[in-house]
């Protein structure tokens, strides 16, 4: 079973924030998290493509803890340390 799952649509970008709405495969237990993250590639290069996207790779660690029962989750994280395009494409 998918540990997350991104519906189209469900990432946006506002106020500098590129926001994520997801459904996760929750952990056995409230003491047990797991992780999120939205990586850049360390070239310039890879980040801005010739194809007009910038191009970051979300990750997510389950740390091999799936119960099977589904959650709705929401993250944000900040881009203004990247030089994004008035209207960035968001391809999901």
């Amino acid at each position: 079973m998918t540990p997350v799952f991104i519906y189209k649509g469900d990432i946006t970008i506002s106020g500098g924030y590129m926001n994520i709405f997801f459904m996760q495969n929750l952990p056995s237990s409230t003491d047990n998290k797991h992780r999120i993250s939205l990586v850049r590639p360390q070239e310039d290069d890879a980040l801005y493509g010739e194809d007009g996207y910038v191009h970051l790779e979300l990750r997510y660690n389950d740390y091999d803890d799936l119960t099977g029962y589904r959650s709705p989750g929401a993250v944000s994280y900040n881009l203004n340390s990247l030089d994004i395009p008035l209207k960035p494409k968001v391809s999901s």
